[in-house]
């Protein structure tokens, strides 16, 4: 990436921040990190990891202050969708300055492999909500004779 992608993308990482918005700037390299997860420019960043091990996939999503009710899960496939809202809270008086972010958030990720769509399962606990998605088992290679 040149200087001026790299000061570019850094720049305009400050700007959506500063508006409460964020896309990392290390979003704009085509790395290894970044090839299951599309961050949406318009959404609040939420923080998520995505671990991958022999036998399944674990995602966690940070929403402090968001109820069940708030959020959606959906898997299709390889392809696994989080929606959600973030309400700000109701208060009297009139705002002189708030950091927190608020409004519609998801996270749209294409796994590499399939998953078992039936046995996947999702719990909100302390802020986090803990996606675990069980790999299909592969079927046994099968040799095809050529004629």
């Amino acid at each position: 990436m040149s200087r001026t992608t790299t000061r570019l993308a850094e720049d305009l990482g400050r700007l959506q921040r500063f508006a409460g918005y964020a896309v990392p700037a290390s979003a704009w390299r085509t790395g290894a990190e970044h090839r299951w997860h599309h961050l949406h420019a318009d959404e609040p960043l939420v923080g998520a990891e995505l671990v991958e091990n022999e036998r399944e996939f674990v995602l966690e999503v940070d929403v402090p202050g968001v109820r069940r009710e708030q959020l959606e899960v959906a898997v299709r496939g390889r392809r696994l969708t989080i929606a959600g809202h973030r309400p700000l809270p109701e208060r009297t008086g009139s705002l002189s300055r708030t950091l927190r972010l608020a409004g519609e958030f998801g996270l749209d990720f294409v796994l590499p492999v399939g998953v078992d769509e039936s046995a996947v399962h999702a719990e909100l606990a302390d802020g986090v909500l803990r996606v675990t998605l069980p790999k299909l088992e592969e079927p046994p290679r099968t040799a095809i004779h050529i004629r």
